[in-house]
């Protein structure tokens, strides 16, 4: 399964909500930043389940995207934190327990989602 996550910006904010995905080995998920730049800032127990290996943190210019296939985890949470500027990325990103792996995607710095300059989107394809 492919899972696409859409990161919107508008007047200069990211309008997105949190997302979760399970993390299944072999299935992909995409990051795509739509209105302006995006910065994902991943744990490194994040990184060590993405294939290929992501930068940290990972620029996604308007209208880019970038895909990771993910390697067989341990139940736990692997997270990414989106953010709009590079002056935003975490020094640290902690990752909580959980029973089963999935990765926890959270948005800084975001507008409600239902404020009416944007909405966020998540596309699951089997």
């Amino acid at each position: 399964m492919s899972t696409t996550i859409v990161v919107k910006t508008r007047n200069g904010q990211l309008v997105a909500e949190d997302f979760t995905v399970p993390v299944i080995a072999g299935d992909t998920v995409t990051f795509t930043a739509d209105g302006g730049v995006a910065f994902l800032c991943f744990a490194d127990e994040t990184s060590a389940i993405l294939d290929p290996s992501p930068d940290n943190p990972t620029e996604l210019a308007a209208g880019s995207s970038a895909t990771w296939t993910f390697a067989s985890a341990s139940p736990g949470t692997y997270p990414v934190i989106v953010v709009g500027s590079e002056d935003e990325v975490p020094v640290v990103i902690d990752a909580e327990g959980a029973s089963a792996p999935i990765l926890v995607v959270s948005v800084h710095g975001k507008r409600s989602i239902n404020d009416q300059t944007g909405t966020g989107t998540v596309d699951q394809n089997p």
